[in-house]
């Protein structure tokens, strides 16, 4: 609480400015981002204060879940979740998804020396949805990091996403479902409806702080699930 009190996180941030475009990791990122590198990985992208991150490191210890955000003080208070839990398959970075996810990838694939793929499931949720016209290549899924990621995701692997926004929530489905690479599970829809069941979470007792205060005003969210030919 007095981390928030003392400054102002803004809540949008460009991710087109100068400062986002070189692929920067922290130095030694892989070497030391988790206990058990060759465990699989969970990428979740646009994180925030990484509450969903941390919940979902505890309740599944065998996968090591890497979340990304652009907004450097809430990776801050990301990473005293780190601390205080003491989990050692949680890791959190600070930049813009499109500039460094594939590369955090890359990095944790080759310090670990695994045989396969690492990545497993990738999830954007209730990102931030620029709703000016001219502002939407500022939104997180851009076809280039679509690509990258699903270059990466093993087979079998998953990818969620989830908005309130309905409009947001139709843009990932479309770039997502432009990669042939992927194939969306329309059977686990809700009956008349275009979008994920609620029965069919893939993470059905960890939810984002986003999603939380959605449930609670009643708002629908917007779902989509895709696997990894």
């Amino acid at each position: 609480e007095r981390l928030r009190a003392q400054r102002h996180i803004r809540p949008h941030v460009n991710p087109l400015q100068r400062r986002f475009r070189e692929r920067n990791i922290p130095p030694q990122f892989a070497d030391n981002a988790f206990a058990e590198l060759s465990q699989p990985l969970h990428l979740d992208l646009g994180c925030g204060k990484g509450h969903f991150c941390a919940d979902l490191a505890a309740a599944q210890p065998d996968l090591n879940v890497l979340g990304i955000e652009i907004r450097k003080p809430l990776v801050e208070e990301a990473e005293r979740l780190v601390a205080e839990s003491a989990a050692a398959n949680l890791r959190f970075v600070s930049g813009s998804a499109n500039m460094c996810a594939a590369s955090c990838i890359d990095a944790l694939q080759a310090a670990s020396r695994a045989d396969g793929t690492l990545l497993a499931s990738v999830s954007v949720q209730f990102p931030d949805p620029w709703p000016k016209t001219r502002h939407r290549k500022r939104r997180i899924v851009q076809t280039p990091l679509v690509q990258q990621l699903v270059e990466r995701l093993k087979p079998g692997g998953f990818v969620f996403l989830q908005s309130d926004v309905e409009e947001v929530a139709l843009e990932m489905q479309a770039a997502f479902a432009a990669d042939t690479r992927l194939v969306e599970r329309a059977d686990l829809r809700e009956a008349g409806s275009f979008w994920l069941a609620e029965a069919y979470r893939p993470f059905p007792d960890v939810k984002t702080e986003r999603e939380r205060q959605a449930d609670r005003r009643g708002l629908q969210g917007f779902r989509s699930p895709f696997l990894r030919a």
